[in-house]
């Protein structure tokens, strides 16, 4: 029965997710203000200069291997400030019982310079929430969080559409300490239409020298 419950709540709490993204999204379409100063928050797993502005809000949702699920919200404190927390575990969709994350992720991120027609965006911030399953044997997401990092984004317009492109350089300070190093990344998006968006990004994963062949089994997934 407890297992029936959690598999429910999680299941009730999919669908509400989706349903207020929607109507996040119906709502900012109904403020062309809002619609111009939408930008691209991150790229993949990595971070880019993209923040929400004061009175902005994001509601997103990222499902993973082994019924993994992990939802959070952000909110724009200030123009060139965004602040946000995220909470998710493992098997919380299927027949298995779940396992929670210990503590919630949260991002801080702070732009202190703005684009313009020469310079890039930079943005500095700290982003504790990893990608993927939590590895308890190791101490570590799938996907590393980027933890402290600085990011640069350049944006381009043309008859095209937008094209824009981002790196920067980040270290993890709270995954693995065995394990841990400077890290960079880059990437580049392009707009292919209003509502498509092509992205492609490469981490140089300089702080990543684990595998996780041998201890990709479920049974070890434990937070």
């Amino acid at each position: 029965m407890p297992g029936q419950l959690a598999r429910s709540l999680a299941l009730f709490l999919f669908i509400f997710a989706l349903v207020l993204t929607t109507g996040i999204s119906i709502a900012v379409a109904q403020t062309p203000d809002n619609v111009a100063n939408l930008e691209l928050l991150q790229l993949i797993h990595t971070p880019n200069a993209g923040v929400l502005k004061k009175g902005q809000y994001l509601v997103d949702l990222h499902a993973y291997g082994n019924g993994g699920l992990n939802m959070g919200i952000g909110i724009g404190l200030f123009d060139r400030m965004m602040f946000g927390v995220s909470y998710g575990g493992n098997s919380l969709l299927g027949y298995e019982k779940p396992v929670w994350n210990d503590l919630p992720g949260m991002v801080f991120k702070y732009r202190f310079i703005e684009e313009d027609n020469v310079f890039p965006a930079i943005t500095v911030g700290f982003d504790m929430q990893g990608k993927g399953a939590w590895f308890d044997g190791v101490d570590r997401y799938q996907f590393k969080a980027p933890g402290l990092f600085a990011a640069a984004s350049r944006n381009f317009i043309s008859e095209f559409g937008r094209f824009g492109i981002h790196g920067g350089a980040n270290y993890n300070t709270i995954e693995n300490e065995n394990d841990s190093g400077l890290d960079f990344f880059c990437g580049a998006d392009m707009s292919l239409s209003e509502q498509l968006i092509l992205i492609g990004e490469y981490d140089f994963a300089l702080d990543d020298n684990l595998s996780l062949i041998h201890i990709s089994e479920p049974t070890r997934l434990r937070r």
